[in-house]
């Protein structure tokens, strides 16, 4: 994920670094270091400390979800609904992108995953597109009706915000009008957290203007690993200094680093170890109480109640 990415940085390449702490804080352990250990596996030094670092990212959140889930259940997808009911009718050709508007309920991690998109228009064996607006974002997806005006696009698209429109630009096309099923023009306990209209352009609408889609309402979990980048760093940091311990007993390189057993590489992987074993303690504990504050959709308490005691 691109949100962890810098959240521990490598000062020889003058990364930025969320955490403020960079490969090169731990003892021992620098380009110098890493150019001497890297064997036929890795192209350079350098490239061994940023693989070491993408992979200990990784083992971090791994760490973590076991951490999780004792104290809360992480939801995936919570809701759905198709929106659209196609009619018999054809509507006019007008200079207007018009189709639908989707909204999810308000949520830190909530977002929304379009999965099909169906269309319906008057002209047949034609090539055009259907946009997705997502935020200050436009993807355009291209598709060709049959020789019955139809056309059905496999998205699987999951939004950046809780609000996209699904749009057509009509000025050279006549789309099939098609209404609103019973349920996606308001809240309701079927669906709770999805909401839908048509879109005319300017303002919402009865009409989906020839667009039928289904949509569900999913937790984008990796964002929560994004909200606890910053709380990562320390763990992030020692549990790259391990991997990189490791491949340093590990190599296949033949010099005095390698060669020279003094017990160096021992006592760093010793060290680190018991690093990561703290700093993953104190992230665990701060777990549950950050989690209780995110989200209350898509991250659930499985206790009726946490205590967290103070010496």
């Amino acid at each position: 994920m691109n949100c962890l990415e810098n959240i521990v940085g490598l000062k020889c390449l003058e990364e930025s670094s969320v955490s403020g702490l960079f490969i090169e804080d731990l003892n021992g352990i620098n380009l110098k270091t890493a150019a001497n250990i890297v064997d036929s596996r890795f192209v350079s030094g350098l490239d061994l400390l940023k693989a070491k670092k993408e992979f200990a990212t990784k083992a971090v959140q791994q760490d973590l979800s076991g951490a999780i889930l004792p104290f809360f259940r992480v939801n995936s997808i919570i809701d759905e609904i198709e929106v659209g009911n196609f009619k018999t009718n054809f509507l006019s050709s007008v200079a207007l992108t018009r189709g639908i508007k989707i909204k999810a309920r308000k949520s830190r991690l909530l977002r929304l995953r379009i999965k099909t998109i169906e269309i319906r228009i008057e002209e047949v064996n034609f090539d055009h597109s259907v946009e997705i607006i997502d935020g200050n974002t436009s993807t355009s997806f291209p598709f060709t009706t049959d020789a019955n005006g139809f056309a059905k696009i496999n998205v699987e698209y999951l939004s950046e915000t809780d609000e996209v429109f699904l749009v057509m630009d009509n000025a050279t096309i006549k789309p099939l009008d098609a209404s609103l099923k019973t349920g996606c023009s308001c809240y309701s306990k079927s669906t709770e957290f999805l909401n839908a209209w048509g879109w005319n352009g300017s303002t919402t609408s009865t009409s989906t203007f020839g667009l039928k889609a289904e949509v569900l309402a999913e937790c984008n979990n990796e964002k929560l690993y994004c909200l606890l980048g910053g709380k990562m760093g320390f763990a992030i940091l020692y549990k790259t200094g391990i991997e990189i311990v490791k491949e340093w007993i590990a190599s296949d390189r033949l010099n005095p680093v390698t060669i020279i057993d003094d017990g160096t590489e021992e006592f760093l992987l010793e060290e680190f170890k018991s690093e990561y074993k703290k700093a993953l303690k104190i992230l665990v504990e701060q777990i549950p109480l950050f989690l209780s504050r995110i989200d209350e959709v898509c991250v659930v308490c499985n206790q009726s109640v946490y205590v967290q005691g103070t010496p």
